[in-house]
């Protein structure tokens, strides 16, 4: 079935311009280590944000 999802989501753009740069990037990589919890954290983020455009590229 074909997803209606126009626009994207409200979170999409949350999750890639106030999260993900400076959050994930800056944020953890100033750490140092980047604790085992930021990574999956990092990657459920990336892999919502691939599923929700791969959704939304469907319903073009």
């Amino acid at each position: 079935p074909r997803h209606s999802l126009s626009p994207l989501p409200p979170y999409y753009f949350f999750l890639k311009k106030k999260i993900l740069p400076p959050f994930l990037f800056s944020f953890w990589g100033g750490l140092g280590p980047v604790p085992p919890i930021a990574g999956r954290l990092e990657i459920f983020f990336l892999d919502l944000l691939k599923k929700t455009e791969k959704l939304y590229d469907q319903s073009l």
